[in-house]
């Protein structure tokens, strides 16, 4: 039980996370007025990636330490992780809109790079929710995890690397 407990108050700090990042005023005037800002505001859209992409490293461990999750547990999390993605990919979207600025201020390389770590943070932490989660919502979180690997996958291919 007090791996379950864990499990949920992990989800939920996750998910808080995330949507604070996000969907926070501070976060979306850090992209909104981007390039306007100039290397402040890049810094500061790099700091809230790097503290998505750690939190998202340290969530993944714990969601290893618990192991498998029950039916009620399993859907606690996965609502969870569905209230944060459309924030999330509302914010993703705009990557593109901005890689001009991003390229005149330090080149494509590390916008690009934030956006294939941040890939792989969030695979490799949908993948220990899909062997957590029971089979009867396996389905549910895979279908998560290819959208939003699709949305990276669009947005590091569009991304202008000149």
């Amino acid at each position: 039980m007090a791996s379950f407990a864990k499990l949920i108050l992990l989800a939920s700090a996750v998910a808080a996370a995330t949507t604070q990042l996000l969907a926070s005023d501070e976060t979306i005037n850090d992209i909104s007025y981007f390039p306007i800002d100039g290397l402040t505001g890049a810094e500061e859209i790099e700091n809230d990636a790097i503290a998505l992409i750690e939190t998202l490293k340290i969530a993944t461990g714990h969601v290893k330490e618990t192991g498998s999750l029950s039916v009620v547990g399993g859907l606690e999390v996965l609502a969870q992780i569905e209230y944060l993605i459309p924030p999330f990919m509302n914010t993703l979207a705009t990557v593109p809109l901005k890689s001009t600025a991003w390229n005149a201020l330090e080149g494509p390389g590390l916008a690009l790079e934030d956006l294939k770590v941040g890939k792989q943070a969030f695979s490799e932490y949908l993948d220990a929710i899909i062997a957590a989660e029971p089979y009867a919502l396996k389905s549910r979180i895979i279908a998560v995890k290819m959208r939003l690997i699709d949305a990276f996958d669009e947005i590091i291919k569009i991304y202008p690397l000149s």
